[in-house]
């Protein structure tokens, strides 16, 4: 179930009630998706209480397991039980929540290293880095020119299988030079039969496709296997699904920043490389040329093993590996409808005297959309900006 070298290089694990697709942007990839027999899914009907639900103060604490010290006071995220409360609940506020005491992936809690070394034996992606950040590039992007005004890719990839990974990542560990690798790659429906295939075939898909359906999110779910060197880094971005993040080996840290705090945080602009990530380096915030980040709110969550963690859609979110151990980590990102909220309610506006009212997850989407049609027009930043400024100049007063 893990894309290789000779898998598809993307996969959506099709969860669903019909036949046909929900999305072609997630089937149009030549895979063939794994179906779950949703007939035989059970909802609970208990009523839940809100007994074992953690309520925490803000703290700027430190955590000695981490080597990152932030110069920014954090707010822990709330921490709830899923064997006392439905999570439908606290994950239906859209805000990031800590769910201990989840099963439905207890199939995986023995996913050591060891044990996965022997079954992931094809070849899969392996970045390497020249430091312990990994800030995700688009190389699908003509990237030429900023690579003209000195951007280079920020790590490379190689096709190793876990066993040779691990070689490499103690190699690296003796050698003590900065470098770094992460081993990641997305699930896939392979042919060959393994014990790792065997144990997701056997999640408790209920709990998943009950917060799916009670929720309103699509069940088209893409999901990733990730399997990090001691203090590796995914540098602050967010992303457009829902992610249910599972953590297995090892701990892990997330800082969150939610969508109200985009102006804080500086993205990369629509079609630059690193589009959907920030420049601020949380590490050592440039306050000069990001005088905003000053002014942020952020959440912190550390996930232990057998911990789950609730990223929404568009949910800002920096995550850093213990820096004693590796970590092993699996997350389901899925589907949710946020654009055809944001659009429907443009709509609306549009046959009616009142404006539009947009959550601010709505409102960072709606921004977003309208950089894109601009740069799709255009594509070139450049103009992107000339565009906006003449637009805005002498039209709106001082």
């Amino acid at each position: 179930m893990l894309i290789s070298r000779k898998g598809c290089d993307l996969f959506m694990l099709f969860l669903s009630l019909s036949v046909g697709c929900e999305s072609e942007s997630l089937m149009n990839y030549g895979c063939i998706p794994r179906l779950i027999d949703v007939t035989r899914v059970h909802f609970p009907t208990e009523n839940f209480t809100n007994a074992n639900v953690t309520k925490l103060n803000v703290a700027n604490v430190e955590h000695p397991e981490f080597f990152s010290v932030f110069p920014f006071p954090r707010t822990p995220v709330t921490v709830a039980d899923c064997l006392l409360d439905d999570p439908v609940k606290w994950i239906g506020l859209k805000k990031p929540v800590v769910l201990k005491g989840c099963q439905f992936f207890n199939q995986a809690l023995k996913w050591s290293l060891p044990y996965l070394s022997k079954e992931l034996t094809d070849e899969y992606g392996v970045s390497v880095s020249n430091s312990r950040k990994f800030l995700y590039y688009d190389s699908t992007v003509d990237y030429q020119n900023y690579e003209k005004a000195g951007w280079r890719p920020p790590y490379r990839i190689q096709y190793n299988s876990l066993e040779e990974f691990l070689e490499i990542a103690s190699e690296l560990s003796s050698m003590n030079n900065g470098t770094h690798a992460y081993f990641q790659t997305l699930l896939l429906n392979e042919d060959r039969n393994t014990s790792v295939k065997s144990d997701l075939n056997n999640f408790d898909y209920n709990w998943l496709l009950h917060v799916a359906f009670e929720l309103g999110w699509s069940t088209n779910v893409l999901n990733m296997l990730f399997v990090g060197m001691p203090n590796v880094v995914t540098p602050l971005h967010y992303d457009i699904m829902q992610n249910v993040f599972i953590q297995l080996q090892g701990k892990k840290r997330f800082i969150l920043f939610g969508p109200d705090q985009s102006t804080n945080l500086y993205p990369h602009p629509v079609g630059h490389p690193h589009d959907r990530q920030s420049q601020v380096d949380l590490d050592k915030p440039d306050y000069e040329r990001f005088p905003k980040f000053r002014n942020v709110e952020a959440l912190e969550a550390i996930l232990e093993p057998g911990d789950v963690l609730y990223v929404p859609t568009n949910w800002w979110h920096h995550v850093e590996s213990n820096k004693n151990n590796c970590t092993v980590s699996l997350n389901f990102w899925f589907e949710d409808d946020l654009s055809q909220r944001m659009f429907s309610k443009i709509e609306d506006s549009g046959s009616s005297k009142n404006p539009s009212i947009l959550t601010p997850a709505e409102d960072m989407a709606f921004k977003r959309h309208v950089e894109s049609i601009v740069y799709n027009m255009t594509k070139s930043t450049e103009k992107v900006r000339e565009i906006f400024e003449e637009i805005l100049s002498g039209r709106f007063g001082e």
